[in-house]
């Protein structure tokens, strides 16, 4: 469920990144209001990356665990073939075959492959990082994480100077200048961050009460979603530090909706329901890369259909619905023949060990 949701997280926030948001002016009901929806559905690769941490914290270094990468590797090549493929037939002036396979190499031919770079890294290091991680007390996973926090999520609230100068209150969007008053120099390990409470949600759950935990979401949504709001407003989306996977606000409402989600009694889910559950859940990785495809399609479509970009939002459920489905749809194309090969390769290798 967690993996499906942030799954749609992701096609969410990429509603605005296509629907033209980010070249428009902050103003009005409607702007404003996705401005806060842009913010919350941030949370999608932090919570990919918060399960990694809960599903993964006792994988050790073996050869049956670097295995695993391979499947991962696989639906990546699929899908920026697939990606390749949609750029020959559809946009063929912006089409180069050199450039496709070459772009497997730095993750450009599937557009939003950048995911794929940093989990190879991270897929790495995940070993040790347990090794790390499962050698310590409580108290001290409590203190390495806040440690963490420190160096990757405190720099996004905290080295915004403008907050001590009275003029921007003013005017919050017309100086985006830094004033370091903590280091910022390792806040791209944002990614091991989310890692670690993961591991640590999988042995201590945060215990609230459902209502309590959901309260708690819409809260931070609305103070989040006000404050991104009001640094924008009057002019085109402002982006920073504080708007980020890796943002402090985000980090919050990452964890609290992870635990919310996590906490969720499946118990009387029937069977059937079960298993589609886990196939959505498998197929949502090559969803995530083969949905540039749709976006691209689609968001030519609304732009011609309606050329205000504050009456585009009510096609957001819409759009956000049909790119979901047929990415997934895709994806399962896209795994039936990652297994099919995988199946010859076996019998290939079978037979040769035979003759």
């Amino acid at each position: 469920m967690i993996r499906i949701f942030a799954f749609l997280c992701v096609v969410s926030v990429h509603f605005f990144l296509n629907s033209g948001f980010y070249d428009h002016v902050v103003e009005g009901g409607s702007m404003l209001l996705m401005t806060a929806l842009r913010n919350f559905f941030m949370i999608c690769v932090p919570l990919f990356m918060i399960l990694s941490g809960y599903l993964l914290k006792d994988k050790i270094p073996c050869k049956s665990y670097y295995a695993r990468i391979f499947q991962t590797l696989g639906i990546y090549l699929l899908a920026s073939i697939a990606c390749a493929g949609y750029e020959f037939l559809f946009n063929r002036e912006n089409f180069s075959a050199m450039g496709s396979v070459l772009g497997l190499f730095t993750f450009s031919t599937a557009p939003y492959s950048w995911y794929i770079e940093m989990y190879i890294g991270l897929f790495l290091i995940i070993p040790f990082l347990n090794r790390m991680y499962n050698g310590m007390t409580q108290k001290m996973k409590k203190l390495l994480i806040a440690m963490f926090l420190v160096l990757t999520a405190l720099p996004s609230i905290m080295n915004i100077w403008q907050f001590f100068n009275p003029s921007w209150w003013l005017r919050p969007a017309v100086s985006q200048n830094y004033d370091f008053l903590v280091p910022d120099y390792w806040i791209e390990l944002y990614p091991i961050t989310y890692y670690f409470i993961g591991c640590y949600l999988r042995e201590y759950p945060i215990k609230l009460k459902s209502s309590t935990n959901f309260f708690l979401i819409v809260g931070v949504f609305a103070v989040s979603g006000a404050f991104n709001a009001y640094r924008s407003i009057g002019d085109v989306f402002v982006e920073g530090s504080w708007s980020e996977h890796r943002s402090f606000f985000v980090t919050i409402q990452s964890v609290l909706v992870f635990n919310f989600l996590n906490r969720i009694n499946l118990s009387r889910v029937g069977e059937r329901t079960g298993i589609v559950l886990k196939k959505l859940s498998s197929w949502t990785l090559g969803a995530y890369l083969c949905s540039s495809i749709f976006d691209d399609y689609f968001y030519k479509i609304l732009k011609t259909a309606e050329p205000v970009m504050e009456r585009r939002i009510l096609y957001f459920p819409i759009i956000v619905l049909v790119v979901a489905i047929c990415s997934l749809v895709l994806s399962a194309v896209l795994n039936w023949i990652y297994d099919l090969l995988v199946s010859l390769l076996a019998f290939v290798r079978k037979k040769t060990k035979v003759h």
